[in-house]
Formats: C-alpha cells, structure tokens, sequence
C-alpha cells in the first residue's frame, strides 16, 4: 500500500493527467464523465503518456520529454522503480493496477518513430499497422481499464483505434501534408488517379473526392464492426463510453462530406452541440439497446 507521500504523488499526476486530456482530447474527456472515477482518472493517465510521447516528435519538441527519455520511463515503470515525477508515478500506478502490458507502449512509440523517420504509406496494410501502433493498442489499453468478459473484446479495440485514427487521418491531410507526412495509401491514391500535385495545391478535384468517398466508407464500415465487440465489456457506463467516442468520432466523417470533402480550407469537427446531441441520444436509446456478443 502506497505511503501518505506516496498518494500524495499519485493524486497529483492524476490531476495533471486530467489536464492534458481536457486540452488535447476534447472529445474524450467529453465522454469520459460518464465513467468511475478510477477508471476515468486512470484513462486519462494513459492518454497523457500517448500525447507525450506524440509531442516529442512535433516541432517544439524541444519542450517536451524526448523519445528516449519517455522509453526510459517506460523502461523504469516496468522495472519497478519509484517514479518521483507525479505524472509518471500515477501513469505507474495504472499500469500496475490493470497489468498493462509494456509491448503495447512500446508499439505506441514505434508508431510515433514512423513519423520522425518520414511516412510512406504504399499500401492499407501499411497503415493498418501505423494504425496499430499509434491508436489500435491505445484502445487496448483503455479495454483492459474497462474490464471485459472475453479476450476478443481487444481484437475489436484495434478495429476500432484503427477506424478513429483513420478519420484522424482525413480529416487532417491538409495539415499532415504541410509537414511532410502522407498516411494515404499510394497504391489507392494512384488507382483513383490522384495526383501529387492535388494536395501540394490544396484542391479537392473530383478524383479526390471519390477517394475520400471511399476512405470514410471504409472508416464507417470499421467503426460497425468494431462496436460489435461492445457487449465484451464489462460496466454499462464503460460500455456506453465506447459507443458515445465511436459515434462522436464517426460524426467527423459527416462533418467532412458537409464541407464538401474539402479538408484543405476547413478542418472538420464535431462542435458541442451535436455532441450533447450524439450523447443524449444514447442516454436514451441505450437502455433499450441490445449488445449482442459475437460468436
């Protein structure tokens, strides 16, 4: 049992955990209300290791721990040693408490490494992994903090870690590309006859919406797959957590086609009130829905 110090220090990192999610997970945070307070402190704590460990790749790196140190940390917490650091003392507590397993955060910082050595994405199957990487084990992660029933339940986490940074991924082209990063597959940029040239211009030509078309069909193909594994997880509210981030999130997808599938002028989004929306609506449906568990 951890000492009155020791607490102290845990509690601390918890509340800075709470304060990174607010900022920079808007939509998680958003949902993550409906959660215990363990479970719902404990998340934030592995979101704030992950968007560490992704800002230590972004131009101001130079504010932020770097890879290194955070692999070092890692290395440390799986070592057992004492974390003097609140955040990394309550990021400690969580993996030891829900047996987070260390693979997984090292293929979190594999995924970000990608980008540091330039993405070239050829095929899905390529992004599929980065997908892994960067979002499949943090929906892992947070499955192991709800608790489940059956071990497939982490198998449709990936799918659906995979579907969310997907739409991350067209919503975001405009901007990655000023970066120097494509995640779209080239081998399906060249079958819908999309250009290089389309994006160092910012236009969305009619080959580029068909392939946008089809990547956000997709995306909504993996986000109904992925909430088949719902009924896995133990808890109603962790249950209805997933459903409320899975539906949010699809709602960019809706966003991008109302704007004309441009993702050059105008970055999509999910505003308040048609998350409280989305929210209220499961609030309402919810005890009537039927989670039927795979086979």
């Amino acid at each position: 049992m951890p000492s009155p110090n020791e607490r102290t220090l845990i509690e601390a990192g918890y509340k800075k955990a709470k304060s990174i999610t607010r900022t920079h997970a808007r939509t998680f945070y958003f949902a993550s209300h409906l959660l215990p307070k363990d479970k719902r402190y404990a998340s934030y704590s592995i979101y704030a290791l992950c968007r560490l460990i992704d800002d230590a790749v972004d131009e101001d790196a130079k504010d932020h721990p770097s890879l290194e140190e955070l692999e070092s940390v890692v290395d440390s917490i799986y070592a057992g040693a004492h974390q003097s650091d609140p955040l990394f003392a309550a990021i400690a507590k969580t993996v030891q408490k829900y047996g987070m397993e260390r693979e997984h955060l090292k293929e979190v910082i594999a995924g970000v490494k990608m980008d540091l050595e330039g993405v070239s994405i050829q095929s899905f199957d390529e992004l599929a992994i980065y997908c892994y990487r960067v979002a499949g084990v943090v929906g892992v992660m947070m499955t192991m903090i709800f608790g489940f029933s059956d071990p497939r339940v982490k198998n449709y986490a990936v799918l659906m870690g995979g579907a969310m940074q997907l739409t991350n991924i067209l919503r975001d082209v405009g901007e990655d590309y000023k970066m120097g990063r494509v995640y779209l597959p080239h081998d399906e940029l060249e079958r819908f006859s999309v250009l290089p040239t389309d994006f160092k211009r910012g236009l969305i030509t009619e080959p580029l919406r068909e392939f946008l078309k089809f990547q956000i069909e997709r995306a909504r193909s993996l986000y109904l797959e992925a909430e088949k594994g719902v009924g896995l997880i133990l808890g109603k509210r962790s249950r209805l957590v997933v459903l409320a981030m899975s539906r949010i999130y699809a709602a960019i997808l809706k966003s991008i086609e109302e704007n004309d599938y441009d993702v050059f002028k105008e970055r999509a989004s999910v505003g308040s009130l048609r998350k409280f929306a989305i929210l209220l609506g499961l609030l309402f449906k919810f005890p009537f829905m039927k989670l039927t568990q795979p086979k």
